[in-house]
């Protein structure tokens, strides 16, 4: 799916990413795991900017609209696919079909009874499964989620990331919960002061090179 070799990012004096090598495939789920700092948002937006098409970027600030309500706020990532007179008919009488896709989604997030609530009238949490809601109704193969269950309690994060991971594309996210990448991912990647320190499939992984990973330096 891409291939990544010897990329630096610096912002300034600062180096963010540091000589990173690494191949993706289609249908892994990868989580990015590492200490705040690590540069696991910033090699997901690397990921992100390197693929063409078909990827979906779940951002931390979740980006949503917040007059508008949560059915508008998922119906905006298929807004190129119909002409500006359907989505103002949209906009005004949701329609029908369009109305149960969104639905159904939101049903697997558990959030169906807040379709159409408007988004500031939604907790923290609710805002992020909404924006989760959104990059699944996209389409495309690839997903990828800078920290996408940052907002919610473990019960909710469970159901976010079986959905996710469920959804038969390429899931690549970044979390801090060590035991949600055990449990989610088929490959983990571990980052330090902008570094790969480990990658290899959670079997593979020694609670030793964990412990390391999260020592000080």
């Amino acid at each position: 799916m891409l291939s990544i070799k010897n990329i630096n990012v610096k912002y300034g004096d600062f180096i963010a990413l540091k000589n990173i090598s690494l191949e993706l495939k289609l249908k892994e789920h990868v989580a990015i795991i590492g200490p705040s700092g690590a540069g696991k948002s910033t090699l997901l937006r690397e990921i992100y900017r390197r693929i063409p098409t078909g990827a979906n970027l779940i951002q931390q600030q979740f980006a949503l609209v917040p007059q508008l309500k949560t059915f508008h706020n998922v119906y905006i990532a298929r807004l190129e696919r119909y002409s500006f007179f359907t989505n103002l008919c949209n906009l005004i009488k949701p329609n029908t079909q369009r109305y149960q896709e969104i639905l159904t989604i939101l049903k697997d997030l558990g959030i169906e009874n807040k379709i159409l609530t408007p988004v500031s009238q939604l907790s923290g949490g609710e805002q992020q499964r909404v924006a989760i809601a959104r990059a699944l109704y996209h389409g495309g193969n690839i997903i990828l989620g800078d920290e996408p269950i940052s907002a919610v309690d473990p019960h909710n994060s469970d159901i976010i990331m079986s959905t996710l991971s469920n959804s038969n594309k390429t899931f690549i996210f970044s979390v801090h919960q060590v035991e949600v990448a055990l449990k989610f991912a088929t490959r983990i990647i571990g980052m330090k002061d902008g570094q790969i320190f480990f990658d290899d499939a959670p079997g593979n992984i020694k609670r030793s090179q964990i412990n390391n990973l999260y020592a000080p330096c």
